[in-house]
């Protein structure tokens, strides 16, 4: 089997179809893991707050427009 890798090594051919596979990263783990510890669940929840208002805001002019979007894709279908 080691034979195998080591043609494989030299063999332009094979370098093209068959590259190296890459080591697992485990530092990129392990700040991911950091990234979500460190989170602020304060700030998130005062984003996550600001957009459901805007969404509430905008809602009416949203209704205003279903009639032609419905109807947009009523067309569209035939």
């Amino acid at each position: 089997m080691t034979d195998r890798n080591q043609y494989r090594d030299t063999d332009f051919f094979s370098k093209m179809m068959f590259s190296k596979r890459k080591e697992p990263e485990t530092e990129k783990e392990s700040t991911a893991d950091e990234a979500t510890t460190n989170m602020d669940y304060i700030q998130l929840m005062e984003n996550v707050d600001t957009l459901i208002s805007l969404y509430e805001k905008s809602k009416p002019s949203l209704q205003k427009f279903n009639p032609l979007i419905a109807h947009f894709f009523k067309n569209k279908d035939k």
